[in-house]
């Protein structure tokens, strides 16, 4: 990494920065999209998971205590009004069951929603196919045969009893009213047993069934009038029927508490508080969700102000090598000239780079290299210069003392050659006047 940094050109250089700057920039932009994407998972999971689920579990507890409502009402009122409704209710839930098996996929949550399927399938069986049949059954035994064959018998019996009194037959008339009286404390506790189910009043129902049945033998055995007679069988033949009609309710009730008391009471509970168990556990996740989805937007902060100092950080660092880095070369190149500018030859630039500064830097080496062998050879050659100029001064210095002993001898030579120019002049003054002599001399001996 260091040799490729040495080995990058400026513009390398230069570029390193903002591609670390940008490189950090792209660590934040990934580091918010994986953190946002995290967070949006969760806020899926919240709105499209979790809160429907939250929603759905919320109307299965909803139409499990309407349920349960309605089949109180049906229990106390026999309105099918309430059958009806709960059958409503049972469609729904049914409904709600099938939907939240689909979405929900937590494996506590599935087992809370199969165990509540399964009781709800119970509760329903046992309040149609129990409760629903022991009700019907129930109001069936009172409608067409305690209702119906209690007022003929009531009203059989007192005809017995006036007939009987209208006969003088007090005796008859005695029994008739006792077995009448029987008959009407019977018919009094059967509707306290339709109403409150004790046993007690069963118990006083049969009692008064059985004085009625007996009083009613007492009062065959003291009438002799064939109608009389004929009333009284009729009489005790509906008593029969009567009490089977009573055992059958008893029996359907009964059934229809043991239902009740064993079942849906048991179940109910346990169908409500499974759902509430379920509703809070997707509430619960809910919340968590919420909560981590709260946690991971804080971590996403945290981490992008971490990045985001990291980055500066680094980015500042990296510019101020990056400047220095180049900075430094620059004020040694500087300094290197400005030396050179003293006239210091000998410095160099010690730059181990090979960017355009580097490349500077030998060319500066070089230039100075060049130059100072370029004044040292120039020195040498002045040198040389200086020693052949002292030289020539000596051989000047020479030749001038040379030439001005031969001007020295010149001038005698020429003052030699002055005499002898003026002795010639003389001897040839002297010759021409020796020859002027001469001639007159030869005029005078020719003239002679």
């Amino acid at each position: 990494m260091l040799k490729f940094y040495k080995n990058a050109s400026v513009m390398k250089k230069l570029l390193i920065s903002p591609i670390v700057m940008t490189l950090m920039m792209t660590v934040i932009v990934v580091s918010i999209f994986i953190n946002v994407t995290s967070v949006s998972s969760k806020i899926d999971d919240v709105v499209y998971d979790l809160a429907p689920d939250t929603d759905t579990a919320a109307k299965i507890m909803e139409n499990i205590y309407a349920k349960r409502l309605q089949v109180k009402e049906y229990i106390k009122t026999s309105d099918d009004r309430s059958r009806q409704k709960f059958s409503e209710y049972a469609e729904q839930l049914n409904s709600l069951l099938s939907k939240a098996k689909q979405d929900i996929a937590a494996p506590e949550r599935v087992m809370l929603l199969n165990e509540i399927i399964s009781l709800n399938k119970q509760y329903d069986n046992a309040f149609f196919n129990i409760v629903v049949k022991d009700i019907n059954k129930r109001n069936q035994v009172v409608s067409e045969t305690l209702d119906k064959l209690g007022p003929l018998t009531e009203k059989t019996l007192s005809t017995v009893m006036i007939n009987a009194s209208r006969g003088s037959n007090l005796e008859a008339s005695y029994n008739a009213s006792q077995t009448l009286k029987h008959l009407l404390l019977a018919r009094l506790y059967v509707f306290k047993y339709l109403d409150s189910n004790m046993d007690s009043s069963e118990q006083r129902v049969l009692s008064e069934i059985a004085e009625t049945e007996t009083w009613s033998k007492t009062l065959l055995d003291s009438l002799y009038e064939e109608e009389q007679l004929s009333l009284t069988r009729q009489v005790m033949q509906n008593m029969t029927q009567y009490k089977e009609g009573f055992e059958e309710t008893v029996l359907a009730i009964k059934d229809r508490n043991k239902a009740i008391t064993e079942t849906l009471d048991v179940i109910g509970p346990q169908i409500a508080q499974n759902s509430s168990l379920l509703k809070n556990s997707v509430f619960e996740a809910m919340t968590l969700e919420g909560e981590n989805a709260q946690t991971q937007l804080i971590k996403t902060e945290v981490v992008i102000i971490i990045v985001f100092l990291v980055s500066a950080i680094v980015g500042m660092f990296i510019s101020f090598r990056l400047a220095k880095g180049l900075v430094n070369p620059i004020n040694q190149i500087n300094a290197s000239i400005d030396q050179l500018a003293k006239g210091e030859l000998t410095t160099r630039i010690n730059l181990d780079s090979e960017d355009e500064l580097g490349q500077l830097a030998k060319n500066f080496n070089r230039f100075v290299t060049e130059l100072q062998q370029l004044v040292t050879e120039i020195s040498s050659a002045t040198e040389r210069l200086s020693t052949a100029a002292e030289e020539t001064s000596n051989i000047t210095k020479e030749t001038s003392e040379n030439v001005f002993k031969q001007q020295n001898e010149t001038s005698l030579v020429a003052t030699a050659i002055n005499e002898m120019t003026a002795t010639v002049r003389e001897v040839a003054n002297n010759t021409e006047q020796a020859s002027l002599a001469a001639a007159e001399g030869d005029d005078h001996a020719k003239s002679g």
